[in-house]
């Protein structure tokens, strides 16, 4: 096994971790969500904080969505990346 593939793998394995953390994450933080707001329509919150509340969350939202995205953008430079190099690799051998 060439240290392309061993690269690839490696990548892939990591890339494997890191949605399932961010999967994890996301059900935890949806939850969490959930249990906000059953509180504030229990507490009786005036409509202007409810506003502030959903800003907020729908701004944690984008923030949670383009950290995965810019993540997940970084794993598939590197993926193309390493896939040049093993096209590279297997021109400059000698063929038998």
């Amino acid at each position: 096994m060439d240290m392309v593939s061993i690269a690839k793998e490696s990548v892939d394995l990591q890339k494997r971790a890191t949605s399932n953390f961010f999967f994890a994450v996301t059900l935890v933080q949806d939850f969490a969500e959930k249990g906000s707001q059953y509180w504030i329509d229990q507490m009786n919150i005036d409509a202007q904080m409810k506003n502030v509340v959903d800003e907020w969350r729908a701004n944690y939202k984008k923030g949670r969505e383009d950290s995965i995205n810019m993540i997940n953008d970084g794993f598939n430079y590197m993926q193309t990346y390493l896939d040049e190099l093993s096209h590279q690799s297997k021109e400059s051998q000698p063929q038998e």
